[in-house]
């Protein structure tokens, strides 16, 4: 195949490559052949043997060049991996979010308060703005507020340039790129500057900032100055994309399917009837986790895993040598009826624990990435995610406009539903 047979829907072309070919085949886009790895003995080779035969940090090189950066979090591999993801952990893990429950509420109020009444709100870039503005106030200690524009014009350059390689290299050097990078370096100065020890003794709330400040004064060879930029901006870039997308297509899903509204809307007034949302509250709105987890696998926010073949293995019949480019597709087995019967229906009952136990297995879901390298904070999604959307709910009766819109998505630089969705928000009497 290639790129242009994967324009429409990438995620339904590979499915499609993987029914006719089997779990290898490769693609041709932009120059480049790609040997892409699919199915569930795909996802399991990942998870059981991805450290002896993979490496992630080459297709990161040029990223990081251009942050002046020796690694990042994402281009680390072995003992050092390991070593700054627990020095990670506790910033992005559930606890951090179940801590600032009532700050990250607040944002989500303050944002819905300041849109006009009875217009239709586009409903990814409102919730691409709430969402950074939550991790990077719950992770980071600071809003990006004015500098989100900025951040996502740098960030979306980077990524096309450098990881999809869809832009040549002097498109950074475009006006709007460049006045973007000078805007995001003053943020990340007064980020630092915010994290002054001295300014955060006392503090109730630690988080990511202070433990990568630390780890540079404790262990500056893992984490040298240069390396910091892309760490500590992570709070304010994480969300942007996966994030944002995934509660717009949660809120569409939930728009298709009243019943499945309803049960969540009843879990969002039972989690605010105290006031104050709580850990407890949250963990029990089994119906919008499980929404939650159905759109994961509907609208998966990342397609698949990108890696270097480090040394050669044999797979499905086929020798992988060293040296080259695989895509594992992980989200091809979302399709698959046998783990997931009438897979394009919209059934959160697929995630109870009965349903679960029957169809879900080891390598058959992996909306977080799989392996080493799987999503850090995905235990803090899983917290802000139901909360946003009981924190919307609670407060507005919320209708699609037109009525009848059916989604549309955009695929570059990640996938996310067009500027075309789009809702009317009405306060609940």
């Amino acid at each position: 195949g290639n790129a242009w047979q994967m324009r429409g829907d990438p995620a339904a072309y590979l499915f499609e490559q993987y029914q006719k070919l089997g779990p290898v085949f490769e693609v041709r886009a932009l120059g480049r052949r790609t040997v892409i790895l699919a199915g569930p003995d795909a996802n399991l080779f990942l998870l059981r043997e991805g450290k002896n035969y993979f490496r992630s940090r080459d297709q990161w090189l040029d990223f990081n060049a251009e942050l002046g950066a020796a690694h990042a979090l994402v281009s680390l591999d072995g003992a050092d991996h390991f070593q700054l993801r627990s020095s990670m952990r506790s910033g992005y893990s559930r606890a951090q979010m179940e801590g600032r429950l009532a700050d990250a509420d607040a944002i989500l109020s303050g944002r819905l308060d300041d849109l006009p009444s009875d217009q239709p709100v586009p409903v990814f870039p409102f919730f691409q703005r709430v969402i950074s503005e939550q991790i990077g106030t719950v992770a980071g200690g600071v809003s990006s507020g004015d500098y989100l524009d900025d951040i996502r014009v740098y960030f979306e350059a980077l990524m096309m340039t450098y990881l999809i390689r869809l832009y040549p290299r002097f498109m950074l050097q475009r006006p709007k790129v460049r006045r973007a990078r000078r805007r995001a370096n003053v943020f990340f100065e007064q980020v630092l500057a915010a994290h002054d020890p001295e300014l955060r003794q006392g503090c109730p709330h630690r988080d990511l900032i202070d433990d990568l400040l630390e780890l540079h004064q404790t262990n500056p060879t893992l984490m040298p100055e240069t390396d910091m930029w892309f760490s500590v901006m992570g709070p304010f870039i994480v969300g942007m994309h996966t994030v944002a997308a995934t509660v717009s297509y949660l809120i569409y899903n939930l728009l298709r399917h009243p019943d499945a509204m309803a049960r969540v809307q009843a879990e969002a007034d039972e989690l605010f009837a105290p006031g104050t949302p709580t850990p407890e509250g949250v963990g029990n709105m089994t119906a919008a986790l499980h929404s939650l987890l159905e759109t994961l696998r509907l609208f998966p926010p990342v397609l698949g895993i990108a890696r270097a073949v480090c040394n050669s293995f044999d797979f499905a019949g086929y020798r992988i040598p060293a040296g080259t480019r695989v895509i594992f597709a992980t989200t091809v087995t979302n399709r698959i009826p046998q783990f997931f019967p009438e897979p394009d229906r919209f059934d959160i009952d697929r995630f109870s624990p009965e349903n679960r136990r029957q169809y879900i297995r080891p390598g058959t879901f992996a909306p977080f990435g799989l392996g080493h390298h799987s999503c850090l904070g995905q235990a803090f999604a899983q917290v802000l995610i139901p909360l946003t959307v009981a924190g919307l709910l609670h407060r507005r009766s919320i209708t699609a406009d037109p009525p009848d819109y059916r989604i549309r998505s955009k695929y570059l630089p990640l996938p996310r539903p067009d500027d075309a969705f789009k809702i009317r928000l009405h306060l609940r009497s």
